[in-house]
């Protein structure tokens, strides 16, 4: 296998992304164009090369006797496919960027800093790739950590009160629990074993492996906003809306999820107690957002509510991992799939209400059909999509978790089936929740005069509905393939 394919498509938006600091306007544009354009086509050819010769890579690139494997790739169906999605995804918002962040933008006009905007994103872009691909835990910690940056640099992008104070406690929160979890594990891996490395975790033994587990668990949680330190991602919302859509769909929240993943796959042997931490964790997380879903009118934070959940649902599919289950692996990653699509649907819809009316109260919207028809068709399809309504995507990685939970617990006490009966309570509640403002929002008397948007904009939207539509159907697939690979 190639890797410098890989290599490339983190390298390029980290470098390219440091130009557009010196950039604004169309030059700022075009070099983001570039970047993103180059990313996509890197991990698309990547993507092409593997499905030819699939299989399990494992590439070191620097190693030391006394620190073992300092930085390293696993190319496997899961990091491949995730770089693909996240570096087309990460296309897609970036061009809506284009004219979102204009000075037509009622909301948030934009007359200058479009470079340093996209000096963030791209940074933002190119540290999950690497992170993606990461086989050791010090290359975790390393790209977790610019992520955290490039996180702090979008969300402040306003300069705002309110955005400079969801920044620091994004970046704090995200930190906190870096120092006292991911940072600690890789100490003790340098200090006991001289080896951070993935495939080194199979090794441990069971009281090793528990506490590791935790360590990474407490950054993997943050990263991913469940309980206790979620509240950042709501507040992050401050952010402009391409930014906030690559954070719920593809960037810090998908990427804590994904290092727990990992973890769980290298693994052998999990203690059971990890079970029930995360387990209690996810449920203490499935219930507060489905008593938030009803108290929000802000269309950004209803969302964030929403990743917070959707998220927890990836957790419960991965329960079933740690009890041994390599399906409980396949339904996470497929939910995750999925959600980074719709996901960054439903924000950029929501972003065509402050650009076209200045607000995203959701109160304050009636008659989207008639004002705005193309985004009342997407809000219409993001909505459904989120609370998981057949056929769309999440509805089947959902049934996925569900009957991959049911086979993981069976024959288990009835403590064990709360994770999974709350998928169906939180789609149910979401389903009602949408239905509410979908009624609100697309019918009544226009409160608005007819909105615009522009025609990049518009195509953007189009690409995602059918990219979230079709995307389900190719990868489901392609999810079975992934199998535990430590032990």
């Amino acid at each position: 296998m190639n890797s410098t394919i890989f290599l490339l498509s983190f390298l390029i938006p980290l470098a390219l992304g440091l130009i557009e600091f010196k950039l604004d306007k169309k030059k700022a544009d075009i070099v983001m164009l570039i970047s993103a354009l180059s990313s996509l086509a890197l991990t698309s050819y990547g993507l092409a090369v593997f499905l030819g010769n699939r299989g399990i890579y494992h590439l070191v690139y620097i190693h030391s006797q006394g620190l073992g494997e300092v930085f390293g790739f696993v190319v496997d169906t899961m990091s491949v496919l995730m770089a693909f999605i996240v570096s087309l995804t990460a296309l897609l918002i970036l061009l809506y960027a284009i004219d979102y962040m204009s000075p037509t933008n009622k909301l948030n006009p934009v007359e200058s800093g479009k470079g340093t905007f996209y000096g963030w994103m791209l940074i933002l872009e190119g540290a999950v790739l690497g992170f993606l691909f990461s086989s050791s835990l010090l290359s975790f910690l390393v790209f977790a950590e610019v992520i955290a940056i490039a996180t702090w640099g979008v969300i402040r992008y306003y300069k705002t009160p309110n955005a400079r104070q969801a920044a620091n406690k994004a970046f704090g929160f995200i930190n906190l629990s870096m120092l006292f979890g991911l940072l600690l594990v890789v100490v003790f891996g340098l200090v006991k074993y001289h080896d951070t490395s993935l495939y080194a975790l199979g090794q441990l033994s069971s009281k090793a492996t528990l506490w590791v587990f935790l360590g990474v668990m407490l950054t993997a949680i943050t990263m991913s906003s469940q309980f206790p330190l979620y509240s950042w991602l709501p507040d992050s919302t401050e952010a402009p809306v391409p930014a906030s859509a690559f954070i719920h769909s593809i960037g810090a929240v998908e990427a804590g999820l994904f290092m727990m993943v990992r973890i769980v796959q290298f693994m052998n042997g999990i203690p059971k107690t990890a079970y029930y931490v995360i387990a209690l964790l996810v449920v203490i997380t499935q219930v507060m957002s489905i008593f938030y879903y009803p108290l929000q009118k802000d269309a950004k934070r209803l969302l964030a509510y929403s990743t917070i959940a959707q998220v927890g649902i990836m957790y419960v599919a991965l329960l079933g991992a740690i009890l041994g289950s390599a399906g409980g692996l396949q339904a996470s990653v497929y939910q995750l799939f999925n959600h980074s699509l719709v996901k960054s649907l439903a924000f950029l819809v929501a972003g065509t209400f402050g650009f076209s009316f200045g607000t995203f109260d959701m109160k304050k919207i009636k008659g989207l059909r008639w004002i705005l028809p193309g985004a009342a068709v997407g809000w219409f399809l993001a909505l459904l999509g989120l609370a998981g309504v057949p056929p769309m995507g999440l509805f089947l990685s959902k049934a996925n978790v569900i009957m991959t939970g049911t086979m993981a617990v069976r024959g288990a006490s009835w403590i064990e089936w709360i994770p999974v009966l709350l998928v169906l309570v939180d789609a149910t509640i979401f389903f009602m929740v949408a239905v509410l403002w979908m009624k609100s929002m697309l019918f009544g008397e226009p409160s608005y005069e007819k909105g615009k948007i522009s025609p990049l904009m518009y195509a953007v939207l189009i690409v995602l509905i059918v990219v979230m539509t079709v995307s389900p159907f190719l990868t489901l697939h392609l999810t079975e393939s992934i199998r535990f690979i430590g032990g």
